[in-house]
This record gives C-alpha cells, sequence and structure tokens, in this order.
C-alpha cells in the first residue's frame, strides 16, 4: 500500500515514519525512564481504588492505564495537554515494547496533540483520549516490530476510537476512557500486524474535523518536544499551579478561622477543566478550584487523603469555599498562560501570593527530593522500591498488585492470527510476545502476592549478580542462605503456632520458581527441607512436632531426606539400610547416596526397614528423624555436571544409635506411604523448579537476542533465530 495520494505525503506516513526511525538521545531515554517510574508508582497506589475491580472486565493494558490515570497524579506533556505516559507506558509494558515503543507513542501522541491546539481542549475535548489512541497504536506498533506501512495503518485504524470528552471528569469514566484509548491502540496494531488495510489519510481528515491542523507538526528537537510536567499534587494539572501559590500563604502561618475573603485570579484558559465548583465527592475535588484553594490553606500537606470523599465534606472546608471568589481574566492559549494570583483577605489584612510555573513543570522542575517523596507515598504498604521498577519488571509488578485476580491474572487479548500482509514480520512479533510473557499469580491471597514479589526482587536484587562465579566455583551459597532465613522461605509450608507465614500451594511452587529463575540449587536447599517439614506436620507426635517445626520455620534447623541406596536407585522398597529395635533405641546400619544438603542439615528423615522380613516388603519400612552424631559418616560430596553449589553426598550409619521417639509417629511399617505422600510437595517443587529454569532460559535468549547483532541488526531479527523465540 502506497501512501502517496495527488503528490502529497499524508499526515500518517510522515508520522509513522518518524516513529520507526527516531533514534532517541540519552535524554529521551532519561525522560522515558522517569516516566515509567512515575507512571508505574503511580498505578500501584490505585491499587485499592474501586473503579480497578469495576475495570477487571476490561483487557489488561486498559486496567493498567486506568489504574494510572484514576487518582490524576500522572505526568502531563502541556503542549497537546495529553497525560501522554498513563497511556503509552501501559501499552509498550504490555508487549514487552520497552522504552523504544513508549518514546514512539509518546513522540506521536504529543504532535497530533499539539497539532489538534489548544482549541481541541478548550471545545471540551479530552486530549489525552483523542491522540492518545492515535499514539497509542503508533507505539504498540512499534512494540510488535511493524514497519512504517504497518505503523501508518494501525494509526489509521485506531481513528474509530480517538475520543473522550471533559464532561466525565469527575468520574470513573474519565479514567475509563484512557483505559479505553490504550486498549484500542493495541487493538489497532494486531489487526495491521494481521493485514487489516486502512486509508492512510483517515488521521489527516481526523485531524481537520476536530479543527485541528497538520501544519503544526514539527518533528525536530526531541522525541517528546518539550519534555513532561510531573504533578506533585494528586490532582488535575490545573490546579498544580492554584496549589502552589495558596501553599505559600500557608506557609505565612494564615489563621483560617479569622479568613473572610478569597479570590483567584486566573487566565479563563487555565481553568478550562476544573467543571467541579462544589463538589460532593473526592473526584470531583480533583477538579475543583475553589477546594483545591481551600485545602493548601488547610493543609500543609496535599496528599491522597486530600481527596477523599471524607475531607471533601469536612465543615471547615465547606464554610471556606463558599469565601472563594474566582476573577477569570482574558488572555493566554495554554493551560500555564500568565500567572495565578491567590489573595486571603483577614481579618488582620491581605495577603498575596502568586506563581507563573508550579514546582515539576518543566520550566520548574522537580526535585530529587520532590520525586522520592512522591514515589514513596505511591508505595507506601507494598514490598516495592522505586530501583525495583524498570522496562523488564514493571509488567511483573502491575500484574502482581493490579491484575492478579484469577479472572484476569493473564493478558486477554486473543492470540495474534498468522501474519498474512509483508509489513508483519513473524520474528519480531514473536520475540515480543516471548518476552512480555510472565508468571501468573492466580488464586493468591494479596499476602502470597507480596511474598512472590519479595522472592523475585531477592532473585534480580541478591542472586543475579552473583550466581555465576557462584555455579562455576561450585561455592556454597551463605549468605543467599542466610537471606531466605531471614525472608521466611524455610517455614512456607510450616503453620502456626510453628510458623508465621504457611502459604498455600500454588503460592510455593511459585516461590520455587521465582529461586529456580535465579539459580535452581537455592531451590534445592529448601526442596527436601520442606518436604520433611510436611512429614512432620502430618506424621508427626506432639514432642517432635514441638521440637522441630519452629526451628525449622526460621531456618535455624535444616532438613533433609535420605531415600537412595547405592544399588537401589528410585526402587525403595529394595532398600538395604535397617534399624534393628534394641530395648528403647534403634540400631541404624545402610548407607545412603545423593543426598542434597547431607553436609548443612542437621536433622535427616531416613527411609529404612525396622521389619526386613515383611511382606508386601512395603509394610516393613519406617521413616526416622535422625539428629547427626555417632555411627554417621558423611563419606564424600558428588561431582555433578550441573546443580552446583548445594551439596549432594553419600552418607553411611555404622551401628548408629538413636532413641525409638526418633520413629516418625507411632507405629512401625508406614514409613513408605508418608514418603509418599511427603514427596507430592517434593515433585510439585520439582516441577516449579523446570518452570523457573525454562523462564530463566528464555528471558537470557530474548535479551542475548536484543543485544547480539549480525548483519547490522539484532539476531531476534533474523527469522531463524525469531522462529526459535516463538
Amino acid at each position: 500500500m502506497s501512501f502517496e495520494r495527488n503528490d502529497r505525503p499524508s499526515v500518517t506516513s510522515v508520522l509513522a515514519e518518524w516513529a520507526v526511525t527516531v533514534k532517541p538521545s540519552a535524554e529521551d531515554l532519561a525522560l522515558a525512564d522517569r516516566a515509567l517510574l512515575d507512571t508505574v508508582a503511580v498505578g500501584l497506589a490505585a491499587r485499592e481504588e474501586p473503579i480497578i475491580d469495576i475495570a477487571a472486565v476490561l483487557p489488561e493494558v486498559a486496567q493498567w492505564a486506568v489504574a494510572c490515570h484514576i487518582i490524576d497524579f500522572d505526568d502531563l506533556h502541556l503542549p497537546s495537554t495529553t497525560h501522554i505516559s498513563s497511556v503509552c507506558v501501559p501499552v509498550a509494558l504490555s508487549l514487552g515494547g520497552g522504552a523504544r515503543s513508549y518514546l514512539a507513542g509518546a513522540g506521536v501522541t504529543s504532535r497530533v496533540g499539539t497539532a489538534m491546539g489548544v482549541a481541541h481542549y478548550a471545545a471540551g475535548w479530552h486530549a489525552s483520549t483523542t491522540a492518545g489512541a492515535i499514539g497509542a497504536a503508533a507505539g504498540a506498533a512499534v512494540a510488535l516490530g511493524l514497519d512504517a506501512d504497518g505503523v501508518g495503518r494501525a494509526m489509521a485504524l485506531a481513528v474509530p476510537a480517538a475520543g473522550g470528552v471533559q464532561r466525565s471528569f469527575g468520574t470513573d469514566a474519565k479514567s475509563l476512557q484512557v483505559g479505553f484509548a490504550a486498549d484500542a491502540g493495541v487493538r489497532a496494531a494486531r489487526l495491521a500486524a494481521a493485514g487489516a488495510s486502512a486509508d492512510p489519510y483517515a488521521v489527516d481528515e481526523w485531524i481537520g474535523l476536530l479543527g485541528g491542523s497538520a501544519e503544526k507538526l514539527d518533528f525536530s528537537g526531541s522525541a517528546i518536544p518539550a519534555g513532561l510536567a510531573i504533578k506533585l499534587y494528586p490532582c488535575c494539572y490545573a490546579l498544580q499551579r492554584p496549589i502552589g501559590a495558596a501553599a505559600s500563604l500557608r506557609a505565612e502561618a494564615v489563621d483560617v478561622s479569622s479568613i473572610q475573603r478569597i479570590v483567584v485570579r486566573t487566565p479563563r484558559i487555565t481553568v478550562k477543566p476544573l467543571i467541579h465548583s462544589r463538589p460532593r465527592t473526592g473526584l470531583e475535588a480533583k477538579f475543583s478550584l475553589e477546594y483545591a484553594i481551600v485545602a493548601a490553606l488547610l493543609e500543609k500537606h496535599i496528599g491522597f487523603a486530600t481527596f477523599s470523599d471524607e475531607q471533601v465534606r469536612r465543615p471547615e472546608a465547606t464554610r471556606l469555599i463558599e469565601l472563594v471568589e474566582v476573577d477569570l481574566t482574558d488572555g493566554g492559549d495554554q493551560l500555564l498562560s500568565g500567572e495565578v494570583t491567590v489573595e486571603v483577605h483577614t481579618t488582620d489584612g491581605v495577603r498575596r501570593g502568586t506563581l507563573a510555573y508550579p514546582p515539576g513543570s518543566p520550566q520548574n522542575p522537580p526535585t530529587p527530593e520532590h520525586l522520592r517523596l512522591k514515589i514513596a507515598d505511591c508505595l507506601a504498604g507494598i514490598p516495592v522500591q522505586p530501583d525495583d521498577i524498570t522496562w523488564a519488571s514493571a509488567a511483573g509488578l502491575l500484574r502482581t498488585h493490579l491484575t492478579a485476580a484469577p479472572w484476569v491474572s493473564a493478558p486477554r487479548h486473543p492470540a495474534t492470527p498468522p501474519p498474512r500482509h509483508p509489513s508483519y514480520r513473524t520474528d519480531d512479533h514473536a520475540q515480543h510476545r516471548a518476552h512480555s510473557k510472565e508468571t501468573t499469580m492466580e488464586g493468591l491471597s494479596s499476602e502470597e502476592r507480596e511474598i512472590v514479589m519479595l522472592v523475585r526482587q531477592f532473585v534480580d536484587r541478591d542472586v543475579k549478580p552473583v550466581v555465576q562465579e557462584l555455579d562455576h566455583t561450585n561455592t556454597y551459597p551463605e549468605k543467599l542462605i542466610e537471606t531466605m532465613k531471614e525472608l521466611g522461605i524455610f517455614g512456607l509450608a510450616i503453620p502456626e503456632p510453628w510458623g508465621e507465614s504457611k502459604v498455600s500451594t500454588p503460592c510455593y511452587v511459585l516461590v520455587t520458581e521465582e529461586l529456580s529463575r535465579g539459580w535452581m540449587s537455592l531451590a534445592g536447599a529448601m526442596g527436601g527441607h520442606t518436604v520433611v517439614a510436611k512429614l512432620i506436620q502430618d506424621y508427626g507426635t506432639a514432642e517432635q512436632k514441638d521440637g522441630y517445626l519452629p526451628r525449622m520455620a526460621t531456618g535455624e534447623l535444616r532438613a533433609t531426606m535420605a531415600l537412595t541406596e547405592p544399588g537401589g536407585g528410585s526402587d525403595l522398597q529394595a532398600m538395604r539400610t535397617t534399624a534393628t529395635r534394641d530395648g528403647d533405641e534403634y540400631v541404624i546400619n545402610g548407607s545412603k547416596t545423593w543426598i542434597s544438603n547431607a553436609r548443612t542439615s542437621d536433622l535427616i528423615a531416613l527411609l529404612c526397614k525396622t521389619d526386613p522380613a515383611a511382606r508386601p516388603k512395603h509394610k516393613g519400612v519406617s521413616i526416622l528423624l535422625v539428629e547427626k552424631g555417632p555411627g554417621f559418616t558423611l563419606s564424600r560430596d558428588l561431582p555433578k555436571l550441573g546443580y552446583k553449589g548445594v551439596e549432594s553426598c553419600e552418607i553411611a550409619f555404622e551401628q548408629m544409635c538413636v532413641p525409638v521417639t526418633c520413629l516418625l509417629g507411632d507405629s512401625e511399617g508406614t514409613g513408605f506411604a508418608q514418603m509418599m505422600r511427603g514427596l507430592e510437595v517434593g515433585r510439585l517443587q520439582v516441577a516449579g523448579r523446570a518452570l523457573g529454569v525454562g523462564r530463566a532460559a528464555l528471558e537470557d535468549s530474548v535479551r542475548y537476542a536484543q543485544e547480539r547483532e549480525s548483519f547490522g541488526v539484532p539476531i531476534w531479527k533474523h527469522q531463524s533465530i525469531g522462529n526459535y523465540l516463538a
């Protein structure tokens, strides 16, 4: 398909060509990283908003966009009046496109929004969703690896969904419109990838119908012209400046009880979205000039609580709102035109606060401390640190804390159809689809999700930087094991009153998967330990439970199981290790091999024969809980090709005497059935290890395929490599 008609290139063709060829500068990438941190933190802060549950019927990308916008704390591109990042960050994350995809979408959104002009915003359109849908399509198409033709068709296909009005401000519909725009962009890109055709001049005509001018498109300068404004107060951007001006008066210790009159002077254009003069809810208050001024005078810190229903309805606020007079002046055509002045008339005189640029705007950039405080507020109450939010990890964080319910845990988009158009490249899409795959947390409680996330962060922060050296040198990971103890990993299968953090089996498997994603040996360090804990819980005497489980839960006492023998392999009934009753003791003789953690564990669940003559054979098998002592020998560590760091040993028992109270439970001959029951957990743990290793292999392969180049392109763009990653 050609983009040429009547010798005039379409707006779509120019935008698409820019999107696929733009080379982000270091400043562009730094801005993208700041936008990611700010947007994801704001989205996580909205995790308990009622709209999150309501939006669960939407596709994942739409849910994320709703969350990133609902509390009105997301960044803003002032020339276009668009909340770029709340649309373009979720789109990039949902498709694994990273900073490059985000900047392509953000650059198109900012330029299309600017081409629409302030008249578009002044007419009542919600520019974040009109321009946002077009930009979302561009960013999604770049993430899918489409060429300029495909990106152009994606933008044209998004035109029917490019709508949204300011009349919805102060209701759930505002943030839902942003979700619709993000979803529309992804949907349009997938249709373009599948080969759907579209008229490239659709975007041109759409801009004209909405009163914009394609002549305003400017592709010079940075990826996002004029940068982004960061909000320091969780409300409409049009309130950031008035709040700043009023806050300066509060700093002068104005006595609110003496206030007789409040006058606000500001250009008319700057209050266009502030449609609620007498707000009844927290959402409406986010678009109320009167309430924002009053709140800034009443409160030292304007935060989330400021815009709760209760705070909006407090008597002192409703009293002061009636004293606010708004004097709108003519002139200006931008959201920050002119300046705002707040006059507070008291019995002691008149005080004035004037501000031209609010803190956080490109002209008055936020300080590192401003950003730190904002992000800390957003992440309060969840085990996420700012450094945890990266382009590689952010999708997982959003899935964990926003969309990890059983009915929305996986992406809802249908499988992409096979390619039917030359601009669609199978290897591109397969690579991005594989890269964006994440572990789901279906059915876990919020506490369990936090545990999985803590382990994931431990792996990324502490394990991955050192694993190669530890594995190659076959070094026991003592520091990592100590951290695992502190995290409570050794007690995940132990309930109260002996432990504090028993989790469900699905959670335990996910923890195993996360550990194995970093290093399978760490999962092996707790696997047998958990089986022994399960055996003692289910079959142990009260004395055994009270004596062992509390210390096992903290990792103070490590445990392993001893089943395999040199001549028996997995034929457990053919074992030769015996425990012969002699008064109040058992006398143990025999040997075991390939016993994991034998050197570092002090408790061994020993499978042995207490009645060698029993028929059937399994009726003579028991489990003894054996602590190391005289008669026990650790013969040698066995060499292995892999699974390094955690030891596998041969052990021997020669006339080792242990009390009869070491028998698991209260009767002999039940050990085989007990161990088979315990190994059910062990087999699930082994499956979790396999999943973790597989995930790590895929993630490392995708990352390498992105970084390694041949013939001038990353190797994932070669079809043979792309097919492997698919």
